[in-house]
């Protein structure tokens, strides 16, 4: 599903996006004189790049892990973490950091409204987001290139949530100043680049009971690819409801081998005495054949 942006945003995109590219090149907004320049300010890369549809942004990567499967309305809190990653080269001034959990509808119940998300701030409490269902963490300053910043959030899902509330999703998405120089042109427009990343899970009823596998699937580790080894020290065990798909299968031993039946190992006698039984039958056929001969 698509990220949902704030709708002031959006207008504002949406607008600007209508422009001709002649006009788009007089609203690159300027950088404020006390700090970098606040990305949410921006238009969107995407939608300066309509036109063209060509606009690519190699700075940012986002990872989401722990938003569990399957949430049932009223059952508490349900953390999950935001990392964000700087892939690029040169720092990056200003990262802002959005969360949400919503849903996309077409004419149906909005899961906003019963919705709530938190993040964790620095003192070991929560801060709830300022729309409820969705809002800002703080701003990551001076990304340094290739470094990460990783973001503890947690969301509920009230116990008066509609029935026909069965599905959402929690979105993380980060917001940096970026800029787009349109084919045939120079000058490049300020504009704001996005990563973004999102995990569906399913709403159960107030008061039922989440399958066991209702828990957030683990992310695999690579592991050696010798067979039968003993685990790495360190690497713990596989958290329940986790299932054979987090983490890696150990590889069949396909060493050529008898399976162990537990019967005595006496085959290469019993095969020995057979052998002399055969020769034996063999070496009397023989002197019978003779003494028939002489007979006749």
């Amino acid at each position: 599903m698509p990220f949902r942006r704030p709708t002031a945003r959006a207008t504002a995109a949406a607008a600007v996006a209508a422009l001709a590219p002649a006009v788009l090149l007089t609203v690159a907004g300027p950088a404020r004189a006390d700090g970098p320049t606040d990305p949410t300010t921006l238009p969107s890369c995407n939608d300066v790049a309509t036109a063209y549809g060509d606009y690519e942004q190699h700075s940012l990567r986002t990872a989401l892990a722990g938003a569990p499967t399957v949430v049932v309305a009223g059952d508490g809190w349900h953390e999950f973490t935001g990392t964000v990653t700087n892939i690029g080269d040169t720092a990056l001034p200003l990262v802002s950091v959005q969360a949400s959990a919503w849903r996309e509808t077409d004419g149906g119940t909005e899961l906003g409204p019963y919705a709530e998300v938190q993040v964790a701030t620095a003192d070991g409490g929560w801060r709830r987001l300022a729309g409820g269902s969705s809002g800002f963490a703080d701003p990551a300053h001076d990304l340094a290139a290739h470094a990460s910043a990783t973001y503890r959030f947690r969301f509920a899902i009230s116990a008066d949530a509609p029935r026909d509330v069965t599905y959402g999703e929690v979105s993380i998405e980060e917001i940096f100043a970026d800029a787009y120089t349109a084919p045939g042109t120079t000058a490049p427009v300020a504009c704001a680049g996005d990563s973004a990343i999102a995990s569906d899970f399913a709403v159960r009823a107030a008061g039922s009971t989440p399958p066991a596998s209702a828990g957030p699937t683990a992310t695999p580790t690579p592991t050696p690819t010798a067979t039968h080894s003993a685990p790495a020290a360190g690497t713990g065990t596989p958290s329940p409801g986790a299932g054979g798909a987090a983490g890696a299968t150990a590889a069949p031993d396909t060493t050529a081998q008898l399976a162990d039946t537990g019967a005595p190992s006496d085959v290469p006698l019993l095969t020995g005495l057979g052998a002399l039984v055969v020769a034996a039958g063999a070496a009397v056929l023989a002197v019978t054949r003779r003494r028939s001969d002489r007979a006749a």
